[in-house]
């Protein structure tokens, strides 16, 4: 291959690259951060008997995520604490029961309030979308986490990230209502996972640096030709 044919073909690569990665959304530097978690249900209050009609019930293994940007202004208007809604709240248990919440959720984070770091995230009494599992007239669902060392969190935006072992109380609480009725669906219950979801690295940026590269070999190709 002659050394201009090897020059057009390197810069078709990175030209293609080039374009390729100029087609990549700009929101990939501000992807949403995504938590999962997970464990094991303890003691389950069946009083209303929607959870039991399910399947749900002690031993029962449960995972969940939710989403947040960590661009988003607080709503709290609060020094104490900061408020931002969630882009997504969803708990699965096993069998295929999934409870799934938008828009609704509420995140709360705290620094330093009465001595304590809080992460909370908040399905609130609203009306999520159930599958497998009969609708209640309200639900709360709550994922609290606590560190009484006041070091995980130095203000009371969102978080980048959230660790397990950064909390020293991780627990789960959900309750079912209906209007009229003196009983509830409930349980408490500790966390044995929680997780960030990586982001994948796009497509294109391999291609992007490919093409970096072909031409970076040209470039050295062509200087070792002068020189000769």
């Amino acid at each position: 291959m002659t050394f201009q044919a090897k020059i057009t073909r390197y810069t078709i690569c990175a030209a293609m690259a080039l374009s390729m990665f100029g087609s990549i959304p700009s929101t990939v530097n501000a992807a949403p951060v995504t938590i999962e978690f997970g464990g094991v249900l303890g003691f389950v209050s069946n009083g209303l008997g929607n959870l039991f009609n399910a399947g749900i019930g002690t031993g029962t293994n449960f995972t969940g995520q939710f989403s947040y940007d960590t661009s988003t202004a607080s709503t709290s208007g609060s020094s104490t604490f900061g408020a931002y809604p969630t882009i997504e709240f969803n708990i699965a248990f096993a069998g295929g029961a999934t409870i799934t919440s938008t828009g609704n959720p509420v995140i709360t984070v705290e620094n330093n309030v009465g001595g304590i770091d809080r992460f909370i995230a908040n399905i609130r009494p609203s009306q999520p979308t159930y599958n497998g599992i009969l609708p209640y007239d309200s639900v709360q669902i709550s994922l609290h986490l606590s560190d009484t060392t006041e070091s995980v969190f130095s203000n009371n935006s969102l978080p980048d990230t959230l660790v397990l072992s950064d909390f020293n109380s991780v627990f789960l609480s959900y309750e079912g209502l209906m209007v009229g009725s003196s009983v509830r669906d409930s349980f408490i219950v500790g966390l044995t996972s929680l997780n960030e979801v990586a982001v994948p690295v796009p497509a294109a940026l391999p291609l992007f640096f490919s093409g970096l590269l072909g031409l970076g070999i040209v470039a050295r190709y062509r200087k070792k030709q002068i020189s000769a």
